[in-house]
């Protein structure tokens, strides 16, 4: 068994050597007395010149130079407290880091005899380029879900969806919600004269221009058609008007340029207000339409509430 240990101690070596891992040991004063290859290429130097080096010397090559690691930090010296303070808080940790050239490591630090550390960290690159497919993906579908890919609003089925939890919780807080009910005026006629292309841009860019009249938190969604719907959370009956009227007034000053047309519309909007009672969303959404009804059977281009 002696015999072998020499043999056994080689190839270990070897195999440290030309494994694309990254293997080293810092002393109790934080001087990297041993690494492979892999890990000097992480402090973006050979593996001569970053022997005998300290750990902080190590970063502050990096953070200078924009090399190796990446360092998000505005100062390298309050980096390097938060790091020291982390390295040897815990006898065993895992964190991962990345690299200038876009590599990504999974790393571990344990603490072995005297206040040494081992160092490990292995290439995770692959992985971290499929979280990022996944998750771009995942905002894909979210998006194909809940966005009306024409206007660039919610569509029907999130509108109703989160425009139902806001009524609630507008309910359980005792503050009132209003709602728009919005639906632009002689649309079929446009699209006849226009055909469906014409009539496409002219949603958009009333979509477009109603959502800049809107606050941050307002839920916006096309309900179908040239229909749209807006709930105003916290907003009171008048407060709603007057944001239907400059909604109206926005889409009467619209001139929308077609080819060689110019395409001017007007909407008609319905108002109704949650105070006063526990309607629910489908409740106040038929007030709306009742009083936007109104509002295109008095000439339409109308706030009714």
């Amino acid at each position: 068994m002696s015999q072998l240990a020499p043999n056994i101690q080689q190839l270990l070596a070897t195999s440290l050597e030309r494994t694309n891992d990254c293997v080293g040991i810092f002393d109790a004063q934080d001087t990297l007395i041993y690494c492979n290859e892999a890990m000097a290429s992480m402090y973006a130097q050979p593996l001569d010149a970053v022997i005998g080096q300290s750990f902080s010397k190590l970063v502050e090559y990096c953070y200078l130079y924009n090399k190796g690691l990446v360092i998000e930090a505005n100062s390298i010296h309050e980096w390097l407290v938060y790091a020291n303070q982390k390295r040897r808080q815990s006898p065993f940790r895992n964190f991962e880091i990345d690299l200038h050239d876009g590599r990504w490591f999974l790393a571990t630090e344990r603490v072995i005899d005297n206040d040494f550390i081992f160092f490990y960290a292995t290439d995770i690159t692959e992985k971290k380029r499929t979280e990022k497919q996944l998750q771009v993906a995942s905002q894909e579908l979210f998006k194909l879900a809940t966005i009306d890919s024409l206007t660039d609003c919610h569509n029907r089925r999130y509108f109703l969806e989160m425009a139902n939890i806001e009524l609630q919780r507008g309910a359980r807080a005792n503050s009132d919600c209003s709602i728009l009910m919005i639906d632009l005026d002689n649309f079929k006629s446009l699209n006849d004269n226009y055909g469906h292309q014409g009539g496409d841009i002219t949603l958009a860019q009333s979509a477009k221009s109603i959502k800049e009249n809107l606050r941050p938190y307002d839920i916006f969604g096309r309900i179908g058609g040239e229909e749209f719907a807006v709930l105003l959370p916290n907003t009171s009956l008048d407060t709603a008007k007057d944001i239907g009227e400059r909604i109206r007034q926005t889409l009467e000053a619209l001139t929308i340029s077609y080819l060689t047309h110019q395409i001017n519309i007007t909407t008609s909007v319905g108002v109704a207000n949650s105070a006063n009672s526990e309607l629910s969303l489908e409740q106040l959404m038929s007030f709306a339409d009742k009083n936007l009804y109104r509002a295109k059977h008095s000439g339409r281009n109308k706030v009714i509430a």
